[in-house]
């Protein structure tokens, strides 16, 4: 698992230039720097200028990204395959990467269609949130106190799924804004609204085409998810003495936001520089990579929480739910039909004890 998070952890960080790289090659309108696609101009390396040579070294890294993705999987196929937290993500990395490879190709071939530029970011996206999951996951198994994602203090699994579902959904929500924004680039909408925050004197251009109704649009999820956002700091905050390592990251997440909302409003105040909206996409990646972090970390307390407490379930033949607890000495305290396992009080359901052999 040791040689597993490192290799996954290089990962990220590849994949995180990769997907910034790519803003660079977008933006500065290099994607079609070299016309051919897997070489450039018939040959595996550039021309000696700069937009070809950004295309290729976008192509070199994400070259790069696959070998180690495909490491990775074959390294969670052979030390990892009873660990189901990180074998899927593992498994599903490669699927997602054959998507991608597929999308740049068409990217090219097909002079940089919208919509496959937004799933090819999409996609991007996708694999860097797995590499992130499996290096989180495929960290020591620890006590909930010792572990970065957890701090001296106990939590009740309930409040612990809670924030996990928070957690996720402002991931999830930030995924959605990211791709609107590259919905924006795509259209031609950067520059449809020249004032921040609200949209100024549209063009007439922008008006008849629509595109200041887009780029609005983006405005608004990003105050929602801004919102949001909000929320989960507020929460994990109130978290801090349960989980200090989800508290900061929440934080660096709502530091890194701002951060990308200003240079967003310089986009449109200062006529979308090149370098602005460069910025604009690798701190939007940063944000979403803080979030998914946070989901995970979360979400590896809670199954931490739930492997401690010894609780497991098991069915009645009539369907209802039963829940056996690990009791002391090995026995067992199940409570009978429709109880709770922590539910062992005088007004509670009777206890059946039943003691397993070691």
């Amino acid at each position: 698992m040791k040689v597993i998070r490192r290799i996954a952890w290089v990962t990220v960080g590849f994949t995180y230039f990769l997907v910034a790289l790519g803003g660079t090659v977008r933006v500065s309108n290099s994607g079609l720097s070299c016309p051919d696609w897997p070489l450039c101009f018939g040959r595996p390396y550039a021309p000696p200028e700069i937009h070809a040579i950004l295309e290729e070294s976008h192509r070199y890294t994400a070259a790069i990204v696959s070998v180690l993705v495909i490491a990775l999987a074959i390294s969670a196929l052979v030390w990892a395959r009873k660990e189901r937290q990180v074998l899927i993500p593992a498994l599903i990395a490669p699927v997602l990467l054959v998507i991608q490879i597929v999308l740049g190709g068409l990217t090219v071939l097909w002079e940089l269609p919208p919509t496959i530029i937004t799933a090819h970011l999409a996609t991007a996206l996708a694999i860097f949130a797995m590499v992130i999951t499996i290096a989180v996951m495929a960290g020591k198994h620890r006590n909930v106190g010792a572990s970065l994602s957890e701090g001296t203090r106990s939590e009740h699994a309930d409040k612990t799924r809670k924030f996990v579902r928070l957690a996720t959904t402002n991931a999830l929500l930030v995924y959605g804004l990211m791709l609107s924004g590259s919905y924006v680039v795509g259209s031609g909408a950067s520059l449809a609204c020249p004032g921040w925050p609200l949209c100024g004197a549209a063009p007439s251009w922008a008006i008849t085409y629509h595109l200041a109704d887009i780029n609005i649009l983006h405005r608004l999820i990003a105050t929602f998810v801004g919102l949001v956002l909000i929320w989960t700091l507020i929460a994990a905050w109130r978290r801090r003495r349960v989980a200090p390592g989800q508290a900061w990251v929440a934080v660096a997440a709502s530091v890194l936001f701002i951060a990308q909302s200003s240079v967003g409003a310089l986009i449109a105040l200062w006529q979308r520089p090149e370098w602005v909206a460069i910025l604009h996409l690798a701190l939007a990646a940063a944000v979403w990579g803080c979030l998914v972090l946070l989901a995970v970390l979360a979400s590896r307390q809670l199954r931490a929480a739930l492997q401690e407490t010894g609780s497991q379930e098991t069915w009645h033949p009539q369907g209802v739910p039963l829940h056996l607890s690990v009791g002391d000495e090995g026995n067992v305290v199940a409570p009978l039909v429709g109880a709770r396992p922590h539910d062992t009080s005088s007004q509670g359901t009777s206890l059946v004890r039943q003691t397993i052999a070691n």
